[in-house]
């Protein structure tokens, strides 16, 4: 769900040696448009992105609506799209097949961190020949989501008290993503922000690497350089020390009305993620680490 905290993980994970995180890739081709780059350029004009589209057809990598929307995600995975519409996916499946081996030749990674949130999106990436998808699921207290998502300089496209319904569907669809994924983890953003660099370490060993180092100056606090993530939350451009702190809005929204109604609403889905506190309560109720780490099986892929 956006406002989960993957902008700030996905750049923690993007300091680890052989690691590169490119931010919302699924937004590529608008941000080429008049998106700004992590490292301060317009993505346009940043030399990175440059090398990347100067190998690839951009023009293919123009998502459908249905390619990033979560309801989508029940037919992609059940293969009920046919006719155009199917060769309309199956060619975005091949255009992201070329942007993620053109990244890799340009950046020399061995992981590339996709921070895009939309299950749909994961599952079809998941799909692409050539890519091993590590699908890591972040999940946020419902209540400080909806706070994150109302305080954002881009404003809230949906009505506030739907942000419960709204988070209960995404996070219900998202493992049905791992089925087309070589690995399948979730993740508690208030567990990131308690043992940040548990997490990071967690999350490098998930997808079979073990990094020399880790990117923090002390328990909670991270050592961020320029990166160059295409889009995401406006704190992709912050570098140096950049605190992990925890995030008491649960306990100062709780009781507004609005939000009272998003944790009801929400209730049923967050018991079964961790969060099991009553509706209205200043606590979230988050159980004892529940992270699930499921390896699949490797599928087959042409290498």
């Amino acid at each position: 769900m956006p406002h989960s905290g993957a902008t700030i993980l996905g750049s923690a994970l993007g300091e680890l040696d052989g690691f590169f995180c490119a931010g919302e890739l699924c937004f590529l081709a608008q941000t080429l448009r008049d998106g700004r780059c992590g490292c301060g350029r317009a993505v346009a004009e940043c030399p990175i992105w440059n090398d990347v589209i100067d190998g690839i057809d951009v023009d293919r990598l123009e998502p459908d609506e249905r390619h990033y929307r979560a309801r989508s995600l029940p037919a992609a995975a059940l293969g009920s799209a046919i006719g155009r519409r199917r060769a309309r996916t199956d060619a975005y499946v091949d255009a992201l097949g070329d942007l993620y081996a053109r990244v890799q030749q340009v950046t020399g990674c061995r992981v590339l961190v996709d921070t895009s949130h939309s299950p749909t999106y994961a599952y079809l990436l998941g799909t692409v020949p050539g890519v091993e998808l590590f699908l890591v699921h972040l999940v946020r207290d419902p209540v400080a989501t909806a706070v994150s998502w109302q305080r954002s300089t881009e404003g809230c496209d949906d009505p506030l008290f739907l942000l419960g319904a709204i988070w209960s569907a995404w996070n219900a669809l998202t493992p049905l993503a791992g089925r087309s994924s070589a690995g399948y983890c979730r993740v508690q953003y208030e567990e990131f922000v308690e043992n940040p660099q548990s997490v990071v370490k967690r999350l490098a060993t998930f997808v079979g690497e073990q990094p020399d180092r880790l990117p923090f100056a002390s328990e909670k606090e991270l050592t961020l350089g320029p990166n160059h993530c295409v889009f995401g939350n406006r704190n992709r451009l912050r570098t140096g020390l950049v605190p992990v702190a925890p995030d008491d809005s649960r306990r100062a929204h709780s009781r507004d009305a609005v939000y009272l109604f998003n944790d009801v609403v929400s209730w049923p889905v967050r018991r079964r993620f961790g969060y099991g506190g009553l509706p209205g309560t200043g606590r979230s109720g988050r159980l004892p680490s529940r992270s699930r780490h499921r390896s699949l099986p490797a599928r087959e892929r042409d290498e």
